[in-house]
């Protein structure tokens, strides 16, 4: 009997019924690569809400001496974590998920005014990282694969002209079939974006127009949603065409767009969703607070299903921040959390990443000098607060696996109002409850589980998912039998 067979025979089991139970958290504590025990120790917000409980869960911890950890990825895959380093030994670096914070690293130019941008594959073993060949000099785009970081698969070098790019013009499509960068020509005032063949670095096709703030994909690649100027455009990446564009609210920030390519959020001085209804984009949520800045730490979950956005307050000199939180379908806000910092120092956004079912929401922020809240926090679906990582200085890069279980962070040794360079690289686990994981369409009401649910797993399975992978482990293959048991074990467990 084929695996899938036996699921749908487990599955015939199961539907007599619906599952409850009641949620359970483990205690446990954690030593760290720099030998610190941490047990519990989450901070409570100026919000109110409760936290959940449950352990810190930092697997490791890298200390960097001298470069600031720029961009990260998850790859859960491959079981890779990847790191761009920028400022004096510039570099990408590789962690296994699973080990104890000792990286694989790729030297790149070792220039001090490179971008020190990487991005990676969810549900592929494919990661990049965009340098300079030599100070001040073109842009060279290289691809690697877990198995051998000292030698790219290919690279792409991009044309001396564009002499402008960064972390948010670097973009890998969730299967590793496109890789998208961008660059910037500055006395033409023009850029371009070149469409890539993942396994190859083959030009697909290539777009120009204004100065892009971002890029990002849908799971395989077809559409592009860019921050091109002043507008959200959203490009097809095989034949460029325009389905979409319409006026941002101010520049500088970049967008999101779902898995399949049908929820687009363009975030700004305001905060807008848009949601495909047959053959056109309708606005569905269109969020305002004021004085608030929504482009740096929107997202959209990869199912479409939430949006949130961590954003910050500039007219009170970027010391307060909001968490939000919507459904898609009711358009309803779910939550707020907000802190109120004070000090001299700014608490901008830097990121915010949704789990594929929306059901988890991890955000970072410089931090203020009274330090009122952990730099990094991780929220369920309702607001409450999952974990924290409160880091010594200010985070650059963030990122989530798509199970909501992996956080990557890098950060600055110090503020980044301060002088000074070095850093860290923090891996949290999150102890999610297991009763919620059966839930996977995301219903409400009683009974939560219902035949929906197998359905929706096995069609994850299918299609390679990285939320199938219940039993968490790594290698290829990802996904086997025993996922299909994890997950018939969370669902008898039920999700009360």
């Amino acid at each position: 009997m084929s695996i899938k067979s036996a699921a749908c025979a487990s599955v015939l089991v199961l539907l007599a019924g619906s599952a409850s139970a009641q949620v359970a958290w483990q205690s446990r504590a954690v030593v760290t690569s720099e030998g610190m025990i941490r047990v519990d120790d989450h901070l409570s917000l100026p919000s109110g809400r409760p936290f959940l409980g449950g352990p810190r869960g930092i697997l490791w911890t890298f200390v960097e001496p001298v470069s600031i950890p720029e961009s990260c990825g998850l790859s859960p895959l491959a079981n890779s974590a990847w790191v761009g380093q920028r400022l004096n030994n510039h570099r990408l670096q590789r962690f296994d998920i699973t080990g104890t914070g000792v990286p694989q690293e790729f030297f790149g130019s070792n220039t001090g005014n490179n971008p020190g941008a990487t991005a990676a594959a969810q549900n592929a073993d494919l990661a990049v990282f965009l340098d300079r060949v030599i100070t001040n000099g073109p842009f060279r785009l290289s691809a690697f694969r877990s198995t051998d970081v000292s030698t790219p698969i290919w690279t792409f070098d991009v044309p001396e002209n564009y002499n402008n790019s960064g972390v948010k013009q670097v973009k890998v499509s969730r299967d590793g079939g496109v890789v998208a960068v961008a660059a910037y020509d500055g006395t033409a005032q023009s850029s371009r974006i070149w469409f890539l063949n993942g396994n190859t670095g083959a030009e697909i096709n290539a777009w120009d127009g204004p100065f892009i703030g971002g890029i990002d994909l849908t799971d395989d690649g077809s559409l592009a949603l860019l921050a091109a100027g002043p507008n959200a455009r959203l490009i097809e990446t095989a034949t460029l065409a325009e389905p979409f564009n319409v006026a941002g609210s101010g520049s500088g920030g970049w967008y999101n767009i779902s898995g399949n390519g049908e929820v687009l959020v363009v975030g700004g001085f305001s905060f807008r969703v848009y949601k495909k209804v047959g053959a056109s984009y309708t606005n569905i949520i269109n969020f305002n607070a004021p004085t608030s800045w929504f482009s740096w730490g929107s997202a959209v979950s990869r199912d479409g299903s939430t949006v949130a956005a961590l954003s910050h307050d500039y007219g009170a000199s970027y010391l307060n921040t909001s968490v939000r939180i919507w459904d898609v379908a009711t358009t309803t806000l779910l939550g707020t959390v907000t802190t109120i910092g004070s000090g001299s120092f700014q608490d901008s956004a830097v990121g915010g990443v949704l789990s594929d079912n929306g059901q988890v929401f991890a955000v970072a922020s410089w931090g203020a000098a009274d330090n009122n809240h952990p730099e990094v926090r991780v929220f369920d679906r309702n607001l409450n607060l999952l974990d924290s990582i409160d880091t010594p200085g200010s985070p650059f890069s963030i990122d989530l696996s798509g199970n909501g279980r992996y956080v990557l962070v890098g950060s600055k040794s110090v503020h980044a109002n301060t002088f000074g360079n070095g850093g860290r690289v923090h891996l949290l686990e999150i102890e999610l409850p297991s009763t919620c994981y059966a839930n996977c369409d995301g219903s409400t009401g009683n009974p939560l589980l219902t035949a929906n649910d197998f359905l929706c797993f096995l069609n994850r399975y299918a299609n390679g998912d990285s939320y199938a992978n219940c039993d968490g482990s790594t290698g290829n293959p990802l996904l086997t039998a025993n996922d299909f048991l994890c997950f018939l074990n969370k669902y008898a467990g039920g999700c009360s």
